[in-house]
């Protein structure tokens, strides 16, 4: 029996070279991409709470705390001559909590979806509207427009290097995210780093930090010329995210943000109100179905 043999003896050099093999393609690291095949589909739970306060310059004090709960889906259409990909994301449901002094408000978000064009890296090159409302947060002198998008790509700020990555490597960039409905786009600065490697749900992931900042200046004239709202401020997050390489998929997002903001109301060229607005924003996104099955606990 001499191949049982061969093979006996030589199994455990074949170990080795494996093992080798592993270490080697660690230490070199791995390109991570958004890889999917036209009709994969995904379904996220995502959970939202903030909290913002302020006060006017004659003394006015403001206080909100909102709470958005969602039911997200993503629908992958395939490649483009260009390499990028076709996205439909759609929140189908959700729930937003809104109390400000009086009696609390609860308001049923009604469905909503768009069509975006994404490169394999993340970014996000284009975005339209199919149907629907997106639901908008509100501080003061700014709003938050919530898209299905926040799941599946950090709404536009998940984007990789064009280079392998391991463990403690870092990049940074300026995502440019088209605001829907308007044809403007935000630049958003993000830098990111790799942490290692995590298992949730049982499916090893990318463990990514990111973290973004913003600056905000616009002035508003009113349609009759009667004055303007001046508004500036900075959002700062921080968002820790697990990557699926296999399915090409973000599995779990935590995002942590702060925003501060100052308006002011000019008549005639002068201030006749003023106030200033910060808040916290705390958010959490879970994949829980990935082409009709469940992920485990």
């Amino acid at each position: 029996m001499c191949i049982s043999r061969v093979v006996c003896r030589s199994l455990p050099l074949l170990i080795l070279l494996l093992a080798a093999s592993a270490a080697i393609a660690a230490a070199q690291g791995r390109v991570l991409r958004y890889r999917h095949s036209p009709g994969d589909t995904a379904l996220y739970d995502c959970k939202l709470s903030s909290r913002a306060q302020g006060k006017s310059d004659s003394g006015q004090k403001i206080q909100v705390e909102m709470s958005l709960t969602m039911n997200c889906g993503a629908e992958f259409l395939g490649d483009t001559a260009s390499g990028d990909y076709g996205l439909r994301g759609v929140i189908n449901s959700g729930t937003l909590k809104v109390k400000s002094g009086g009696q609390p408000q609860e308001i049923e978000l009604p469905e909503f979806a768009e069509r975006y064009l994404v490169s394999p890296r993340g970014e996000i090159k284009s975005a339209s509207v199919l149907s629907g409302q997106p639901p908008i947060l509100m501080y003061g002198g700014l709003f938050l427009i919530m898209g299905p998008d926040d799941p599946v790509l950090l709404g536009g700020t998940a984007i990789f290097p064009d280079k392998p990555l391991k463990a403690g490597d870092r990049w940074k960039g300026t995502a440019r995210i088209p605001v829907v409905g308007t044809g403007e786009v935000n630049e958003v600065k993000y830098e990111s780093v790799l942490l290692g490697e995590e298992t949730f749900r049982g499916t090893v992931s990318q463990k990514i930090k990111t973290a973004t900042s913003t600056t905000i200046a616009d002035t508003v004239d009113a349609p009759d010329g009667s004055g303007s709202l001046r508004a500036k401020g900075t959002i700062t997050t921080q968002d820790t995210w697990l990557f699926d390489p296999q399915r090409g998929v973000i599995l779990y997002s935590e995002r942590s943000a702060r925003i501060a903001m100052t308006v002011k109301v000019e008549q005639g060229g002068q201030v006749v109100e003023g106030y200033t607005t910060s808040g916290v924003l705390n958010e959490k996104s879970t994949l829980t179905q990935f082409n009709g099955t469940l992920l485990t606990q």
